[in-house]
């Protein structure tokens, strides 16, 4: 999915672009979320990043959202190494 423009809510009353999609067919998988995730920190000091964030996601491409989602968020926490410091915000939306 491509979007520009400001994330929802961040500004009140603002005005977004309608856009369609037709490629969400049975079995996709639409993943939304906060970089907190992604931007969580290792011991190395590395990036949770977006490669192991669908790497997680593709390992668990079978299994209903919710847990998809709880697999993302319990593998970032692994990951991380000290406090969160950021929110750590997912939506998982899966077509069946």
């Amino acid at each position: 999915l491509k979007a520009e423009g400001l994330p929802l809510g961040v500004v009140p009353d603002n005005v977004y672009a309608l856009e369609r999609f037709d490629g969400f067919v049975p079995g996709c998988i639409v993943i939304a979320g906060t970089d907190g995730i992604w931007e969580t920190r290792g011991a190395s000091g590395e990036m949770y990043g977006k490669e192991r964030l669908r790497a997680v996601v593709d390992a668990n491409a079978d299994r209903p959202a919710a847990e998809i989602a709880q697999a993302v968020l319990r593998n970032a926490a692994a990951y991380r190494s000290g406090p969160q410091d950021d929110d750590s915000t997912l939506v998982v939306v899966r077509r069946v």
